[in-house]
């Protein structure tokens, strides 16, 4: 018997799929299941969510990073192990997708915000609730299913990239535009769906609809997503934001009397269910352990309002249309390491052409560990850096790491390690704190960098390896490893996903690398002069991006000696040689340093040699 499976997608963002994909899981989890939750499409602040409530780490489905089915079940498989229920969150609205066929992104006007069309999405301002109001300068509530604003950090409207960055940051245009690699013969947004992510996966779909201000309608809507695209399985309804009285009765009736599928959950509008929101989505999970009662008020909803036993019936069911079988999950289950060598075939010139050796090592005293044994690679890892997949950690122990967890509020300086990797999160929110008690932490950072340490860092890492941030009135001093300065901004300088080629010497990526990714933030770089390919004081970038925004210019990736950062987030999945070469990176800093200890001490009893001679000729 297959695993049971479940999609959870909307007829539209902002309906509710996260308040019921919590619910579903919770209460799953408190019924004794082993509940395995999924994010379709690049994000990390609703699996931090996902992942408190299934007591699971939620794994990541992407199509544009795995770039064929075959490695979208492959992704899906790995992260079954030992589950009872697979629950996958979608995003968007259910059939939207990205355009793949044609090239897009870059730099572009002063303005424009993405959205479907141009614009700021919403409208209006306020608190974002559970069915109106649009969240104004960065705070707000995302409640069960706001249809009318803000900016989310899932949101990807058919893949093109956000414009809004100044032309006059830069020292020339963008160029290099390259049309990027078709993977679908389709160009209107149907990439990657979450109905093509069900249709893959073998999995039944509840749609969730926010039926606030809707009656009878509810119908058409409901049979137009049955009806869009063939063998699309759609096998029931979650109604939300739902009002007292006959609401409820009326649109049960509607959904199932014209399109023949049962209605299995009407939640009735909640304050209790909504969960703080900000600038780019949701406030993730580590930062507030007072946010947790969202997530007993979410499992309560769906344990009084949904039909769990209808729903595990439906995630059960075995029929041809809705699950691969165990056959052909065993004929695509494919390792990790097949899945590497298979892109890295694809995305990497033969090896000869590696040129990305460690920088000279200038001091061996700081933070750079002499053992050659397993490495050790430091992760921030706290209440401002949050951004991290799984598989991204579990690819870098496969390869050979041993990961030590460093807190910015609590440590004072890094530890004896071979190598740092600093994520994403929102270290503005936290920018005078960084500065004053994490002020040690960050110059010993500066000093490690100085001294050769590898060192990844993306867009909340970059932020904090810049001199400062600075945020309307407020300044702060970060870590300095590189020369430019970090503004906050009203609105997105980037979001959407990236495509980069590696096109010149770094710590990590042979030159010719393919990486796809994702970007979204509000801050840009400035005080930073640079052509093409070289900044000031020692500084290059590495990524040419085919799609995206990343610093500017059609370009991304700062490197400075064995420093590498950039607004550009990787999943393994887009980026399968990631892991491999940052350990690399570590092992040959090792090298070069024990290379270095072996000179000193073969010098040292040389003079020893000449001096005891001269004592005694």
């Amino acid at each position: 018997m297959s695993i049971p499976r479940l999609v959870i997608g909307a007829a539209q963002g902002r309906s509710g799929k996260t308040t019921v994909t919590l619910g579903l899981c919770a209460a799953l989890r408190a019924r004794g299941l082993v509940v395995q939750p999924f994010k379709k499409g690049p994000d990390y602040i609703d699996p931090s969510w996902l992942s408190e409530a299934a007591g699971r780490p939620c794994r990541t489905l992407d199509p544009f990073f795995c770039g064929d089915d075959e490695r979208l079940v492959a992704a899906f498989l790995a992260g079954l192990a030992g589950a009872d229920i697979a629950i996958v969150e979608g995003n968007h609205g259910l059939y939207d997708g990205v355009t793949v066929g044609q090239g897009s992104g870059g730099r572009g006007q002063e303005s424009g915000v993405r959205g479907q069309g141009s614009g700021v999405r919403g409208q209006g301002s306020g608190v974002r609730g559970q069915g109106s109001g649009v969240r104004g300068q960065g705070s707000g509530v995302r409640g069960q299913g706001s249809d009318q604003g803000g900016f989310r950090n899932d949101e990807f409207f058919g893949g093109i990239a956000m414009e809004g960055v100044r032309s006059d940051d830069f020292n020339r245009p963008a160029h290099h535009r390259a049309t990027e690699v078709a993977t679908t013969n389709d160009t209107d947004d149907a990439f990657g769906s979450t109905a093509a992510v069900a249709r893959a996966l073998g999995a039944p779909i509840l749609l969730v609809v926010n039926t606030a201000r809707m009656g009878r309608s509810v119908a058409a809507l409901v049979h137009g997503y049955q009806t869009f695209e063939p063998d699309t399985p759609i096998a029931g309804v979650i109604l939300n934001n739902v009002a007292r009285g006959r609401h409820e009765e009326k649109l049960r009736a509607a959904v199932e009397h014209h399109c023949g599928i049962p209605v299995l959950g009407a939640l009735p509008r909640d304050e209790a269910l909504s969960i703080p929101d900000r600038h780019l989505g949701l406030v993730p999970r580590a930062e507030d352990e007072g946010l947790l009662p969202a997530i007993a008020a979410c499992r309560a909803a769906a344990e009084r309002y949904f039909d769990l036993d209808a729903i595990l019936d439906i995630a059960r069911d075995e029929s041809a249309n809705q699950r691969i079988s165990e056959s052909r999950i065993s004929e695509q289950r494919i390792s990790e390491s097949r899945i590497s060598e298979q892109r890295i075939s694809e995305s990497r010139i033969s090896e000869s052409r590696i040129t990305n050796r460690p920088f000279e090592i200038r001091d061996s005293r700081f933070a750079i560990r002499h053992s050659p044994s397993a490495i050790r690679l430091a992760v921030f890892r706290d209440r401002a850096f949050t951004f991290y997949y799984p598989e991204n950690l579990e690819a870098l122990e496969a390869a050979g790491a041993e990961l030590v967890f460093v807190d910015a509020f609590r440590d004072t300086a890094l530890p004896a390690v071979d190598a740092l990797y600093i994520g994403g999160g929102f270290p503005e929110m936290f920018m005078e704190e960084l500065a004053s008690g994490g002020r040690s932490l960050l110059r010993s950072v500066r000093d490690a960098a100085e001294a050769g340490l590898p060192i990844y860092a993306e867009c909340g890492g970059l932020m904090v390896l810049a001199r400062r941030i600075i945020w309307g009135e407020r300044v702060a001093e970060m870590a300095g490893v590189l020369p430019c300065d970090v503004e906050m901004t009203g609105r997105p300088q980037g979001h959407g996903y990236v495509e980069a080629v590696v096109d010149a010497d770094n710590p990590f990526f042979p030159v010719g690398t393919v990486l796809r990714g994702h970007e979204f933030h509000n801050s840009r770089l400035f005080n930073l002069l640079h052509t093409a390919y070289f900044v000031e004081d020692g500084v290059t970038m590495a990524y040419r991006l085919n799609r995206g925004n990343g610093i500017g210019g059609g370009r991304d990736g700062l490197v400075y000696r064995n420093v590498l950062a950039s607004y550009t987030h990787l999943h393994i999945a887009g980026a399968p040689t990631w892991a491999e070469g940052l350990i690399r990176a570590a092992r040959n800093t090792q090298y070069a340093v024990r290379s270095t200890q072996y000179a000193v001490r073969n010098t040292q009893y040389a003079i020893r040699s000449t001096q005891h001679g001269a004592r005694h000729p």
